[in-house]
């Protein structure tokens, strides 16, 4: 067995819109009310084993779902421990890339990858959501850090992953928790 440095879980979301009696739906529905905890892992044979087995973003319904994969000690949610301090990026992508997006992001996070000339930010990384929509995917990193300096580090390092200058994809701005703008950084 080849152990990985943390222990992690995936997890599903269904959301659903609340809908008042005459209006449009707008507001999704208790966020973590809607979580569903599926799997862990902690070694690479346990997680070829099960990731073969999840259904891939591009071939998810389009109607709204969520597959998260966070460190297992923590959960998704703003509100964890591990969350309080950080942010999130959001990396809005063309519709035909979410599957390919979420693996890259996947297997660098797994695998320790997050890693510059300063050192590793790996550990600063929560866990990640790839959100399915009828109009647009969008991929959230979170992070427990929202300081500027390992911001742009992180920043730099998620755009090296997943080669965005030459996909001419995915537009990347990050909101620390507790804020209400989204910054480009």
């Amino acid at each position: 067995m080849h152990n990985l440095p943390d222990s992690f879980t995936f997890h599903f979301q269904q959301l659903q819109q609340q809908k008042a009696k005459g209006k449009k739906a707008t507001n999704f529905v208790d966020w973590a009310k809607n979580i569903i905890e599926m799997c862990s892992f902690d070694t690479v044979e346990d997680f070829w084993a099960l990731y073969q087995h999840i259904i891939k973003p591009n071939f998810a319904d389009k109607a709204s779902q969520s597959l998260m994969l966070f460190r297992s000690h923590i959960k998704p949610l703003w509100e964890d421990p591990a969350n309080a301090n950080g942010g999130r990026f959001h990396i809005h992508l063309k519709k035909g890339f979410a599957s390919l997006f979420w693996e890259e992001f996947i297997l660098a996070f797994i695998g320790n990858q997050f890693t510059d000339e300063q050192g590793s930010l790996n550990g600063q990384i929560s866990g990640a959501i790839i959100s399915i929509r009828p109009a647009d995917d969008i991929l959230y990193v979170w992070t427990q850090c929202s300081d500027t300096a390992r911001v742009t580090r992180l920043r730099e390092m998620l755009g090296r992953v997943f080669n965005l200058q030459d996909r001419n994809n995915g537009v990347m701005d990050f909101k620390a928790f507790g804020t209400h703008p989204i910054k480009a950084v």
